[in-house]
């Protein structure tokens, strides 16, 4: 499967590992609604490999994602020297429900108007937000948004089971499964476990061409409670995201 260097469709409700995909308009709107609803409905998984592992009941781990323009789909054992890389790190409690990813560098490339700014997205139980952090300081929120009016749970533990098995490929020198949700763009996406069943990566098209999130430092000590907590000015706000995501 190939696809062009950078992609011009436009995303809608698109977040990263593993906050998945509520991703249409690729088919109708009902269709963006299940898929949406397979991946942050917070019901049973469905349509995907059955026998696929079951992610930790809570997690950490720190991760690199790489940018950069290919024909041929990821996984890439190899990438290229002209690459962006950015800096974060996720936290996950299957038990609250709670999920976060902090982006370090620059948020992600789904946002037509630019992204030169640290972010983190934040879900808690049935509500998911977008923060923005100061340039001049990443502890410093500036603005923080609803990323979506209505329920947005963070993934499930049996999230892989909406995928379907891909591929044994070696990555970093370490045998790795991949399973692969197959739709149209804003797909597919793709996630690979080492053997020993650690996250080893995650990839999936952006605005300029492809991502593919390398996972280290994986560790299944509960993270600190605190690192779910809702700021105030989230708490506060009723805006939602509607004018910063592309859709």
């Amino acid at each position: 499967m190939t696809f062009p260097p950078g992609n011009s469709v436009q995303f809608h409700q698109l977040i990263p590992i593993f906050l998945l995909s509520c991703l249409a308009p690729f088919a109708t709107a009902q269709a963006s609604q299940d898929w949406c609803a397979r991946c942050h409905g917070n019901q049973p998984a469905s349509g995907g490999d059955a026998s696929a592992p079951l992610l930790p009941a809570h997690y950490s781990m720190k991760w690199q994602m790489h940018e950069f323009k290919a024909s041929e789909r990821p996984p890439h054992s190899k990438l290229p020297d002209s690459r962006v890389t950015t800096n974060g790190t996720t936290f996950y409690d299957a038990d609250i429900p709670a999920m976060t990813e902090i982006y370090q560098e620059r948020c992600i490339d789904i946002f037509p108007d630019g992204r030169n700014y640290a972010c983190q997205f934040l879900s808690v139980r049935d509500r998911t937000w977008l923060l923005k952090f100061k340039k001049s300081s990443q502890m410093t929120i500036d603005t923080c948004c609803l990323w979506r009016k209505d329920a947005f749970w963070a993934p499930r533990r049996d999230v892989i089971r909406t995928m379907k098995f891909d591929r044994h490929q070696d990555l970093k020198g370490r045998r790795t499964s991949w399973w692969v949700l197959s739709i149209p763009l804003p797909g597919p996406f793709g996630y690979g476990l080492h053997d020993d069943g650690t996250p080893a990566a995650f990839w999936f098209p952006v605005l300029s061409g492809w991502v593919q999130q390398e996972f280290s430092g994986f560790s299944t000590e509960r993270p600190d409670p605190k690192v779910f907590q809702i700021p105030e000015l989230c708490r506060q706000s009723h805006t939602t995201c509607e004018g910063d995501r592309a859709h």
